[in-house]
């Protein structure tokens, strides 16, 4: 077997491999040969490369366009993806596909391991939406991948929808371990002027679901199902959180260090303020849960007590993820 790289300048793109029986050294019209091969082969590399980068960057013009607000911006956007024959038909969803790590950690990611792992989670990703859905549209943006998932035909439940989405992350985390990833989706938008709102709302859906959902991996969230969380996602609204978690839950947060108490309050609330069921969710001897009960009550004030105090009591402990993300 001989190998002779295929070579542009120096950059080295692959080798041209023989097999069979041959002499040694090779004739030089073989040689000749092989070495003009190799040749035409980067030619070729280099052509089919120059163009994927042209393509490539009317793929982000055309993402540019669609998540401008200046007038105008769509169609230009509509129309350049129609002379790619690119289909942009509505209805749709958007959906952002992202690696399971804290944002810092994805701007952070150095290691050239680490960044090739990623592209081989969101490629395998990629794979199987494709799959799901062939007429689906991809633009890379960092670290996430964004995905216009057009629907014609009989139209797909939500339910059903993030079933599908969610056997797709379960395929990648299967193929690569190392980093699963998780779905955030829009609702389904009427028309292709609609697309930065459903962006903004896919992207909402996966950070705003990371946080409330802690550290599930390979996650599915809908837009939907955000509830009323999707009423805090601007920064005047956080501010606005972070004032209301410090006057309901402010003397638990100076005090519990740990967050032992504030794990326990939760799991006393979820447990329909029982406490020997506390005590068995969180491993603990009853007469401990019932020591951080007296503590919490001696913090909170009429909390437990008061219906209105517990609903106030219950929407902070809700609101308080929010304030935590990275």
């Amino acid at each position: 077997c001989i190998a002779h790289p295929v070579r542009a300048s120096s950059m080295e793109l692959g080798e041209i491999l023989v097999w069979g029986e041959l002499p040694s050294p090779l004739p030089s019209a073989q040689m000749v040969a092989l070495e003009h091969g190799a040749t035409v082969a980067a030619l070729k590399m280099m052509e089919l490369r120059a163009l994927s980068q042209v393509e490539q960057q009317f793929q982000n013009e055309i993402l540019e366009g669609l998540l401008s607000d200046q007038p105008g911006a769509v169609e230009r956007a509509r129309k350049l993806a129609a002379q790619m024959r690119v289909r942009l038909d509505p209805p749709f969803h958007v959906a952002v596909v992202a690696p399971d790590l804290p944002v810092r950690e994805v701007f952070a990611l150095q290691e050239r391991e680490s960044r090739s792992s990623i592209d081989t989670s969101l490629h395998l990703a990629r794979r199987y939406i494709r799959v799901l859905n062939p007429e689906a549209v991809f633009w890379r943006q960092g670290a996430r991948l964004i995905v216009f998932f057009p629907v014609r035909g009989r139209r797909a439940s939500k339910e059903e929808l993030v079933r599908a989405l969610k056997e797709v992350c379960q395929r990648v985390a299967q193929e690569n371990p190392a980093h699963s990833v998780s779905i955030g989706l829009s609702p389904l938008a009427p028309e292709l002027s609609h697309f930065a709102k459903a962006y903004r709302a896919a992207m909402q859906s996966l950070e705003l679901g990371r946080v409330v959902r802690a550290q599930a991996k390979g996650e599915v969230i809908a837009y939907e199902d955000l509830g009323f969380l999707r009423l805090f996602s601007s920064q005047e609204a956080l501010e606005g959180v972070a004032e209301f978690c410090q006057e309901v839950l402010g003397p638990l947060l100076r005090e519990d260090r740990n967050g032992v108490l504030l794990l326990t309050l939760r799991t006393y609330l979820e447990q329909g303020q029982n406490l020997r069921r506390t005590a068995q969710a969180l491993g603990i001897h009853y007469n401990t849960a019932r020591y951080r009960l007296r503590r919490l009550r001696t913090l909170l004030g009429p909390a437990f007590t008061v219906p209105t105090a517990r609903l106030t009591l219950e929407l902070a402990l809700n609101l308080l993820p929010l304030l935590q993300t990275g």
